[in-house]
């Protein structure tokens, strides 16, 4: 093998190698995703009533097709996007303005097969009527990769607790 080959494989390799490293994990993929909807949701005082149906449609837009929401707690349950949309704007209007905070994330996943469970705690940072402030809320979160792209496809709250 001449140089010239030998210094092109090399610098391939180093290529490769460089793009599998610097890569994020799938793990730090969903992590940011579940951050960037947590950002979505939040809600400002003046707030108009657009910026919120946007913001609704943001953290929607994080939900995989299909899907499925159940939250029993809060009589609500769904597999239909404008409802969807709808239940996370009605949810924002109660509070003037809060705040979503995860915590205790578990990931368990399956690169292979594109999908992964998730469990967390969140708190919402809000005075809002029927939510206590600073409760938190566990849920369970699968998600599917479809298209390079991580969603949830099945969100449920499995309990409302205490600080």
């Amino acid at each position: 093998m001449t140089r010239g080959r030998i210094a092109l494989v090399a610098v391939v390799a180093a290529v490769v190698a460089g793009f599998f490293l610097t890569r994020p994990s799938d793990e730090k993929r969903i992590e940011r995703r579940l951050e960037s909807l947590a950002e979505s949701a939040a809600r400002d005082s003046g707030e108009g009533k657009l910026q919120g149906l946007a913001a609704a449609r943001a953290v929607a837009e994080g939900f995989a097709e299909p899907f499925e929401v159940v939250a029993p707690q809060l009589g609500f349950s769904t597999h239909d996007r404008r409802e969807l949309i709808g239940g996370i704007h009605a949810f924002r209007l109660r509070s003037e303005r809060f705040r979503v905070r995860i915590a205790d994330t578990h990931i368990e996943l399956d690169s292979a097969m594109g999908r992964a469970l998730m469990l967390l705690d969140i708190e919402f940072a809000t005075g809002a009527v029927g939510l206590g402030r600073g409760d938190r809320y566990r849920f369970r979160l699968d998600w599917v990769e479809r298209d390079g792209e991580w969603r949830i496809d099945r969100a449920e709250l499995l309990e409302i607790g205490g600080r």
